[in-house]
């Protein structure tokens, strides 16, 4: 054996030799800091939508959708996702607004498997601490077709964000989709 084999800690001594540093939170027991309300969420016309918690999401980009026809206008068509067809919905015409973009830049896609959703958005969704938004007593009435959705709202940075149950809500459209 050469010299540094015999340098060689045993591997019971090497796994012992660990010792943590201080001012260090190693499991969430030791954790001094109160749990934090981090969302994802992802703005549409000035209205903010919070992915529901413990969903799967992910954006796709540059894939191709295929128009179904005989469809709503807001119905864009489906998309082949790791061998799953997923809806893709405009959510801006599905909510009455206007949608100046013709292209669509990112796909949002909620839920997995035969679950999914796609939706067309503007932006990435981005995290936020909804720890201390202004929680609202109800959603305003412009937005009333939607409060059987929401579970909760916010007010905060002059959007008015909402807590969506995207599965109910895309559940309750399904039958409209059809010219």
């Amino acid at each position: 054996m050469t010299d540094k084999a015999n340098n060689w800690l045993k591997p019971e001594e090497a796994l012992s030799r660990f010792k943590k540093p201080e001012n260090v939170l190693l499991n969430k027991q030791e954790s001094v800091f109160t749990e934090q309300a981090l969302r994802y969420g992802f703005v549409i016309n000035n209205m903010g939508f919070l992915i529901a918690e413990n969903t799967l999401s992910e954006v796709v980009k540059n894939t191709k959708i295929y128009p179904i026809p005989h469809t709503k206008t807001w119905m864009r068509g489906l998309i082949n996702l790791r061998g799953n067809l997923v809806p893709v919905y405009d959510f801006c015409l599905l909510l009455g607004l206007s949608n100046e973009k013709s292209q669509y830049d990112n796909l949002l896609v909620l839920g997995k498997d035969s679950h999914s959703v796609g939706l067309i958005i503007d932006n990435i969704p981005k995290s936020y601490d909804i720890g201390d938004w202004q929680k609202l007593v109800q959603i305003p009435y412009h937005l009333a077709g939607l409060e059987d959705h929401v579970i909760n709202a916010y007010s905060y940075e002059d959007i008015i964000w909402m807590d969506f149950n995207h599965e109910d809500y895309f559940e309750s459209i399904k039958d409209q989709v059809v010219l």
